[in-house]
């Protein structure tokens, strides 16, 4: 289902990071990455911007990159992007101290900064949408799954 030789997204990319598993009682926020059965995705997708018949400018979303990270810092981000994403490429994040400008440094960098969490798939609709899916998709599939299978 995925080609070895697939190459890197180009172009303006929304990427961002979320955590997938089991429950994480007593624990909210950036609190559920202690959580025995929980484990940290990041995901990059590339965006097509066009125009509709109306003339009006549209975006979808095209190619995806999902890959299990063992935490949200700097260094951990910056690898998945050099990897994943060419250089040079519009990236657009939610400020998270992990996107640093050191982490970023070789993309055109668009912070978009959005108050409250319930409100962040208004600003990046496109890579919440498919961590929705993939949440549901395996709540209801599998019933939950524990991180060491995220690979699979």
């Amino acid at each position: 289902m995925v080609r070895d030789a697939r190459s890197q997204l180009a172009g303006l990319i929304e990427a961002d990071e979320t955590f997938f598993g089991g429950p994480a009682k007593g624990k909210k926020s950036r609190g559920v990455a202690k959580a025995e059965h929980k484990g940290l995705v990041v995901g990059a997708v590339k965006i097509l911007v066009y125009q509709d018949k109306q003339g009006k400018q549209c975006e979808r979303a095209r190619r995806l990159r999902l890959t299990l990270i063992p935490d949200a810092t700097e260094e951990s981000l910056g690898t998945f992007l050099t990897q994943q994403v060419k250089t040079k490429s519009r990236i657009r994040t939610d400020g998270w101290k992990g996107d640093s400008d050191a982490a970023l440094e070789d993309y055109m960098h668009h912070v978009r900064i959005e108050g409250l969490p319930q409100r962040a798939h208004k600003r990046f609709p496109h890579i919440h949408k498919v961590f929705g899916n993939l949440k549901t998709w395996l709540n209801g599939t599998h019933h939950g799954v524990e991180p060491k299978y995220f690979p699979s």
